[in-house]
């Protein structure tokens, strides 16, 4: 597991308990980050923050601007996102790309890393907002048949978010509205954070990596 520096902002959180989901979308970000998987119904947990691990930005190839296809708005840093997390007490980086960039410890032996994107994807009246976490390295090729099939059906059952696979990550993410109150962002951050910390631990034997 990367070091963490030390904390300028602790906050304790309850990791979300019970999580069942709904498929939002099938639109994979473009992943070059790090992150990882946890249960979406895990104990009620100690959550605390840190500072985020490098990456490049992981959001998907926006798709070419049309009548029917949502569009991007230019990533840079969205200061709605900073003032939530300051307000909720969450310690952030913003990458190259204007991304927010947060560590969170899922319990005392584990952390994991989201990815908050200030570009939104609009069509007509919806303005959304992606979170993402990795939850392993995988690549289309590698994915298992009996796994591509959970992830399918876990997808119908989540109440938000969904699995998606780059060309070499699989991720858990999540569309909130662009402008979701304090509360709607710690929650998506919780069931994101997770949901790919449950799945990096049991495709990993355990391992601590995103």
């Amino acid at each position: 597991m990367p070091q963490l520096r030390s904390l300028p902002v602790i906050v304790r959180l309850t990791v979300l308990a019970s999580l069942t989901v709904l498929c939002l979308s099938a639109v994979a970000p473009r992943a070059e980050a790090q992150a990882s998987s946890t249960d979406p119904s895990p104990e009620s947990s100690s959550v605390s923050t840190s500072t985020a691990r490098g990456s490049d930005d992981p959001s998907a190839d926006a798709p070419a601007p049309s009548a029917s296809a949502p569009t991007s708005r230019p990533a840079s840093a969205d200061p709605r996102i900073a003032e939530q997390l300051e307000r909720i007490g969450i310690h952030y980086e913003v990458d190259s790309d204007g991304d927010y960039q947060v560590v969170i410890a899922i319990n005392e032996q584990r952390t994991h890393l989201a990815y908050i994107m200030s570009s939104t994807e609009t069509f007509r009246a919806l303005d959304v907002r992606v979170i993402w976490a990795v939850a392993n390295r995988m690549s289309t090729s590698e994915l298992p048949a009996d796994l591509a099939q959970r992830l399918l059906r876990e997808n119908l059952r989540t109440i938000a978010g969904s699995w998606a696979i780059t060309d070499d990550q699989l991720l858990f993410t999540m569309r909130i509205p662009a402008d979701a109150d304090d509360q709607t962002l710690l929650s998506a951050l919780e069931i994101v954070l997770a949901s790919a910390d449950r799945m990096e631990q049991e495709l990993t034997d355990g391992a601590d990596e995103f």
